[in-house]
């Protein structure tokens, strides 16, 4: 017989009655509840009490309990076992049978306005602000560079994992907060009329809290796997910058100095700073690594004699994406950019299919033009005559080259050799 065993832990907050009926069921068939570990996996172990029971309570976790409260639980024969998220967890003492602390609804009503609700509310107006203020670069981006929205995002997905994940999560994030949104608005109307009816608050049924667990899950889920794309993303993508680093690390201090419960201070501590070392390492070894696996678009200079500068390559699993420039370099200036007669960008996508590849190229802008005989090609003009450029298909592959000034040889001609 196994001395012990691992189940999900997945609950709302508001849900803490169906948490603390589902541990007590766990109790009667011989389990004790050890620690639940990121909220969502819980550890049990074989006990032989037969007079265990569990009590869940609201809780602030930026803040402790009060020692009259902590001292009130203990003299009615509770114990705190942890805190997990807005919820205090506490097991009966051996050989009591302690009733629940709260039994009075409004208190329990009020003790939930006081100690979660402020506390989730001041998260979700924080969520709401910070929300627009990243969204909104990418919003007013295609007006100000003359850009489509459609190649912003071709360029999110084929240059970074963790857009990726972004782009294709964020209906479901959003269409997840407004109908918690809306069950927590539910909730609070049933309990507030509870109340004033003088009954005890409602408890959902297994079933009802199991369907917003599994949906709890699932975000958890798509979250904790968008921080790990950040390692890949740093490694293969260079899409994390040591600037990066510096915002996480100063956003992780000031979370961690927010809690005033010390008791696991140093393990927060030590597991921030791992993760923030392996992201650093990621970062300082993406060079070599780039060197090493140039990915599924080579470089490739399009034009003889130039030098290719600011060179950035990237791999996903939908597509890649590589740009870099190419100028011709003076005699008297050497490798300087200084002074150049000319430059070319070269920016290149390929995808992993036709679709996405249909996708990606799109309608050609108003201000390019078919170019006879050449198929998918399409040419450009600047304001100047010595600026303009092309944009070409090639079975996955798009291809665009922008041109400056008097070019010994055609781009295009280069770029289809």
């Amino acid at each position: 017989m196994k001395e012990t065993c691992w189940k999900l832990f997945c609950y709302l907050v508001i849900d803490h009655r169906a948490a603390q009926a589902w541990l007590n069921r766990m109790a009667e068939d011989g389990w004790e509840l050890v620690h639940i570990y990121f909220g969502l996996f819980a550890r049990f172990r074989r006990t032989e009490r037969t007079d265990l029971s569990y009590f869940l309570d609201w809780a602030d976790p930026k803040y402790l309990e009060t020692s009259d409260y902590l001292q009130l639980c203990s003299d009615a024969g509770w114990e705190p076992v942890q805190t997990v998220d807005y919820l205090n967890l506490y097991a009966s003492r051996p050989g009591t049978s302690p009733a629940p602390i709260q039994t009075d609804s409004e208190l329990e009503y009020r003790r939930f306005r006081q100690k979660a609700l402020r506390r989730m509310a001041l998260g979700g107006v924080i969520a709401f602000v910070v929300t627009p203020l990243i969204l909104l670069p990418l919003l007013l981006l295609p007006s100000s560079a003359n850009v489509s929205p459609q190649e912003i995002a071709a360029g999110l997905l084929s240059s970074s994992l963790t857009s990726s994940l972004i782009l294709f999560c964020l209906p479901f994030w959003l269409a997840g907060g407004l109908a918690y949104l809306a069950l927590l608005a539910g909730r609070l109307l049933r309990w507030r009329q509870a109340v004033k009816d003088g009954r005890q608050l409602p408890v959902p049924t297994s079933r009802t809290a199991g369907a917003w667990g599994n949906l709890k899950l699932l975000g958890e889920f798509s979250l904790s796997l968008m921080l790990l794309l950040l390692l890949p993303d740093a490694l293969l993508n260079g899409a994390i910058s040591l600037s990066n680093v510096i915002g996480l690390l100063i956003g992780c201090a000031i979370s961690i100095s927010l809690y005033r419960d010390n008791s696991r201070l140093f393990r927060r501590v030590l597991c921030t700073a791992g993760c923030l070392a392996l992201l650093l390492l990621c970062i300082l070894l993406h060079s070599p690594v780039r060197n090493a696996f140039p990915g599924r678009l080579p470089p490739s200079p399009v034009l003889a004699d130039t030098r290719v500068i600011n060179e950035t390559r990237a791999d996903t699993l939908l597509g890649s994406h590589v740009k870099w420039e190419e100028f011709f370099p003076r005699p008297d200036m050497g490798d300087s950019k200084i002074g150049y007669p000319a430059s070319v960008t070269v920016e290149a996508q390929t995808w992993v299919s036709p679709v996405l590849a249909d996708w990606a190229f799109g309608t050609p802008p108003s201000n390019m033009v078919a170019v006879p005989g050449r198929g998918d090609t399409w040419q450009f003009t600047g304001n100047t005559a010595e600026h303009g450029g092309y944009r070409l298909r090639r079975g996955n592959t798009l291809l665009t080259l922008s041109y400056y000034g008097d070019l010994p040889a055609d781009p295009l001609s280069a770029a289809l050799a």
